[in-house]
């Protein structure tokens, strides 16, 4: 999980809150599974359904 987390915050998809183990999506990633999640629904709409 460490590699996946650490590939998220070089890519600057999330962002560690200081003085604690989380993390936070960051602006530009709320804005990329904004667009991943759009275009999901466009490609399989029987699936968007909810």
């Amino acid at each position: 999980m460490s590699r996946e987390l650490s590939k998220f915050r070089v890519h600057g998809l999330i962002r560690k809150i200081p003085h604690s183990r989380r993390y936070m999506v960051s602006d530009k990633g709320r804005r990329i599974m904004e667009a991943l999640i759009e275009t999901k629904h466009r490609i399989y709409p029987e699936l968007a359904v909810g």
